[in-house]
């Protein structure tokens, strides 16, 4: 049986993978905090859910909505929740992207407060963003 935490980011994964922002509205909260590895304009920290939304949108900007996360595993606990998954994406100009990445969220009250950002090759991540 999942964990629920496990649950609620498989939820928030498929809400982005559709576009449905009220969904990700109430999964999210509004002060949540994302922090994502590297050094280049995709990387760094975004605070607040607006601020954290447009860092989206402006990742499905550089890759004329080419992003996608593909779901492998989600785990939970009764404070965390991991997505395990695989980032894909092209550039107009070429570049690609295919690197694992885990995602992990802390989660209170039902909704995800903080996540952390982290893709497996952080050079590749760096330079397809750069």
């Amino acid at each position: 049986m999942e964990h629920p935490n496990a649950d609620l980011v498989r939820r928030a994964f498929a809400a982005f993978e559709s576009g449905d922002l009220a969904t990700i509205r109430a999964l999210f909260a509004a002060d949540i905090v994302w922090r994502v590895g590297g050094h280049g304009p995709a990387s760094g920290e975004t605070v607040g859910l607006d601020a954290v939304l447009a860092n989206f949108q402006q990742i499905m900007t550089w890759t004329a909505g080419d992003y996608a996360a593909h779901p492998v595993d989600f785990l939970g606990s009764d404070r965390h929740a991991v997505a395990l998954t695989r980032a894909r994406a092209s550039r107009p100009d070429g570049r690609t992207l295919d690197v694992a990445q885990a995602v992990v969220f802390e989660v209170a009250g039902g909704r995800l407060v903080s996540c952390q950002h982290m893709a497996y090759d952080e050079a590749a991540w760096d330079a397809f963003f750069e």
